[in-house]
């Protein structure tokens, strides 16, 4: 990742067998760049924090939180916010949302998502999308990076964001 962490551990760290179990806990297989992200930093903030998206060429988004696991607030708690279907009441797409893994949110409520399958990183913003299908709530989520490392490695600082 080529950008630096500000606050590494902000609830205390994880160790790897505990993120192996909420994996196997989860029936998930988190990508590695993200699994050895959870060991090093475990919800840490980092320097650069704002990010582009195609569908809002106005701003940029800002990361207001990456979430932590077995530490912290409920709120920022991986292992109780991870289930993106229920987190954002869209229990009816459950079955076509079981790859997502809500692991942080950006400025408005805005979803950041983990395709644990794929590892890509979309987001999925509640304001600025209606559902009117279950066969359209895969359109709604936008990709922004092919990776997790290529997500926070593509951050910008305030002054480089369009906001």
């Amino acid at each position: 990742m080529s950008n630096n962490v500000l606050n590494a551990n902000p609830f205390g760290s994880v160790r790897d067998d505990r993120i192996r179990k909420f994996e196997r806990e989860k029936s998930l297989s988190l990508p590695e760049d993200y699994r050895s992200y959870l060991a090093k930093y475990n919800g840490g903030s980092f320097e650069k924090d704002y990010f582009s998206t195609s569908g809002n060429s106005e701003y940029d988004l800002q990361l207001v939180d990456f979430f932590s696991l077995e530490a912290g607030p409920d709120y920022r708690r991986l292992e109780l916010q991870w289930e993106f279907s229920k987190t954002y009441d869209l229990r009816q797409y459950a079955d076509r949302l079981v790859d997502y893994v809500l692991i942080g949110e950006a400025t408005g409520g805005v979803a950041i998502l983990l395709n644990a399958r794929s590892g890509n990183i979309s987001i999925y913003d509640p304001d600025h999308f209606e559902i009117v299908s279950p066969s359209s709530i895969l359109t709604k989520l936008e990709e922004v990076s092919g990776s997790f490392s290529e997500f926070v490695g593509g951050m910008k600082s305030e002054e480089e964001a369009n906001v």
